[in-house]
């Protein structure tokens, strides 16, 4: 499946705030799969060429629950274009079904990948004004909401909400964790990882 997406992110320094504002405005909860997943996306290039990468986002619920196996999902990164503000993005995503992480991983190394950075998230989805806006919650830069839709609904639903454009950004990531290791660099960090109890995916 291919679409074009175009998205802005926005730190949300306050989540209490930022979640009384959601049920002011009636935001409801995306129920598709689980309420909230934890995911490890690693980007993956071939070579030299950073336009050929690839990211594998592996996702399970939040919390964990026994019986519910992991999600798969690939994804081809293309290019910016212009837009009416920020950048849109090309993205084709492909369902990937593996008996394990290992085995995901073992994939992209095969097939002549390099796994170049990794983050973990958890995200939480909401249906607002017809878009979808999702909260994620990730190590050392905090939280984010993502919000993707038609330009002028992004903003519309961002300005209801009390968040201001030019608050937002749409760096990606990994481009966001480069910032934070500059004003950071005695920090160790290869990536935007959890050290803690949540980071079952130490294993990979």
């Amino acid at each position: 499946m291919e679409h074009t997406e175009v998205e802005l992110k926005w730190p949300i320094p306050d989540p209490e705030k930022f979640f009384a504002a959601l049920r002011a405005a009636s935001a409801k909860v995306h129920i598709n799969r689980y309420a909230t997943e934890h995911e490890l996306n690693i980007w993956y290039e071939r070579g030299k060429n950073a336009e050929d990468a690839r990211r594998l986002r592996i996702s399970r619920p939040y919390p964990y629950r026994r019986g519910c196996d992991y999600h798969y999902c690939v994804t081809k990164k293309g290019s910016n274009k212009s837009v009416r503000f920020k950048a849109s993005l090309e993205e084709n995503f492909y369902g990937l079904y593996f008996s394990s992480p290992q085995k995901a991983l073992q994939f992209f190394l095969f097939v002549g990948y390099t796994d170049h950075f990794r983050y973990e998230r958890t995200r939480t989805d909401f249906h607002f004004n017809g878009i979808v806006l999702s909260y994620d919650s990730l190590p050392q830069i905090g939280n984010y909401v993502e919000i993707e839709g038609d330009p002028g609904d992004i903003l519309e639903a961002a300005s209801l909400l009390g968040l201001d454009e030019k608050d937002s950004t749409n760096l990606s990531y990994k481009v966001l964790f480069k910032k934070w290791k500059a004003d950071n660099p005695s920090s160790d960090a290869k990536g935007l990882l959890w050290e803690d109890e949540r980071h079952f995916f130490s294993v990979i």
